[in-house]
């Protein structure tokens, strides 16, 4: 009877607290994923229809557990009878480390909310979560760091991952958890790049024989230990967790790379992880853009009225899929469960800042965004000491007043010399009017090159482009013009 009462009152304070930020885009995202619920095997694959495995449905539990206030009645039955089977399925042997992270995220987040769910999971969620810390204990490489299998080339990815869990897990920490984590923090810290950010596996640990067994090009192969958003986002959040006041510089440092990197659009590139599982080759995607949004929120490098983050949610919204409402890694990819999953936990963290804002703070920012949208409408520019600015409407108007006004005086000044005795002949006229011509395009040209470059081709041209396009187009208007009228 109690715990009814506890699940009823906890329940009746969530709804309470409903928020109708990003909740058209959160209720579709979560009906997709009820859509593609495998009723029969009471899990989900990492696309609709797909065979259920353990790890996307350990990240569709951790989604509705963290936007739990968004699920309906349908969604929160779904949640009570997948959560009852899937406990039961978890075995730790052989599983990959990546399969065994999300595990534990899920165990922890039950455990975290635990009066939500209708039977007491308690002691099964306890014996799990030892059992996997177990499993990721005896799987950590000599030098700090986790593949997926005992052995495999150390990972950023998949060490900090491990890292940021197992210092959020809510047992207790032991020495031999502290010591793992210490150990893998300082391997961490060692593959950090001089740009600021990480790749996913250390150079050094490319031999000839994992060259053969990858099979990968050059550039592919280049890409696993260049600093991509993905793993760099990892790390950040990995040394946030486990170290919240220390490494300051190089979480900053981190920040920087991430903030240079962002697309005009609000994107990150996605990261391909290849790895070896023995001698097979196999690839996880990595939604770099709501890594990389989490790790620079998380690590308080941002806030809730950065531009950085306003661009990037604006750019995941661009990507839930219009008719079936889940979520698309790339504008040309498919709707898949974990890139669902991610926008929709991202969505759970961020929504609590932006409630926090007040009736002030709100007109500031749409104060500071009408500024920037009025900067936007003028063009501004520098000759020397002096600024000058003008709108798209007043520099129009002044590029055409001027161009017809220059070109009629010259036209009515030619005309008066072509009278005149010394213009008489036919080779003097055509002389002067092929000097008129040239002197009045390179002047006219003056304004309208400064116009068009900064009106419409800002981003997508350079001033040599858009000056030979602009002055060639005007020479020959010039051209008919004295030739057909004069």
């Amino acid at each position: 009877m109690a715990a009814n009462l506890t699940q009823k009152n906890t329940m009746e304070i969530m709804s309470r607290e409903r928020t109708s930020l990003f909740k058209n885009e959160i209720n579709d995202g979560i009906q997709w994923l009820c859509n593609a619920y495998d009723d029969i095997n009471k899990g989900w694959g990492y696309i609709q229809d797909i065979p259920v495995n353990i790890e996307n449905t350990a990240e569709v539990i951790s989604t509705f557990i963290r936007q739990y206030d968004a699920l309906d009645n349908e969604a929160i039955d779904i949640l009570n009878e997948c959560v009852d089977a899937w406990l039961v399925d978890i075995e730790v042997a052989d599983r990959l480390t990546i399969d065994n992270i999300w595990i534990l995220i899920t165990l922890n987040d039950i455990r975290n909310h635990l009066q939500i769910f209708k039977t007491d999971l308690r002691k099964r969620v306890d014996n799990a979560i030892v059992d996997i810390l177990g499993s990721l204990f005896m799987t950590q490489n000599e030098d700090g760091g986790w593949g997926d299998l005992k052995g495999d080339v150390s990972s950023v990815s998949r060490t900090a991952q491990v890292v940021k869990i197992m210092s959020e897990i809510v047992f207790e920490p032991t020495d031999y958890q502290k010591n793992a984590i210490e150990k893998a923090i300082n391997w961490i810290l060692k593959q950090q790049n001089e740009d600021g950010g990480w790749g996913n596996i250390n150079k050094n640990s490319i031999t000839n024989d994992y060259i053969r067994k990858i099979n990968l090009s050059y550039r592919q192969l280049e890409l696993q230990y260049l600093s991509n958003a993905a793993t760099t986002g990892y790390a950040m959040m990995a040394i946030k967790s486990a170290k919240p006041h220390a490494y300051k510089l190089q979480l900053n440092k981190a920040a920087e790379y991430l903030l240079k990197t962002q697309d005009a659009d609000g994107h990150w590139d996605l990261f391909t992880e290849f790895s070896l599982k023995g001698d097979i080759k196999v690839s996880f995607k990595h939604f770099s853009t709501t890594i990389a949004l989490d790790a620079l929120v998380f690590t308080y490098s941002i806030n809730y009225s950065s531009e950085v983050l306003i661009n990037g949610i604006d750019y995941l919204i661009s990507l839930q899929d219009p008719v079936y409402k889940g979520w698309k890694s790339s504008a040309t990819s498919e709707t898949y469960t974990w890139s669902t999953c991610n926008v929709l936990i991202l969505f759970a963290y961020v929504k609590k800042h932006f409630e926090k804002i007040k009736a002030s703070e709100f007109m500031a920012i749409i104060k500071e965004w009408w500024g920037l949208k009025q900067e936007k409408e003028i063009s501004v520019f520098k000759v020397g000491k002096r600024v000058f600015s003008f709108n798209k409407t007043f520099g129009l108007t002044f590029c055409i007043t001027f161009s017809l006004l220059l070109i009629t005086w010259v036209a009515i000044i030619l005309s008066l010399m072509n009278n005149a005795i010394l213009l008489g002949t036919t080779d003097i006229s055509k002389v002067i009017k092929a000097f008129a011509v040239i002197t009045i395009t390179l002047i006219i040209g003056v304004p309208w090159t400064v116009f068009i470059k900064f009106s419409f081709r800002e981003m997508e041209d350079s001033w040599f482009n858009t000056i030979g396009w602009v002055y060639g187009i005007i020479f020959g208007v010039l051209l008919a013009f004295f030739g057909f009228f004069i």
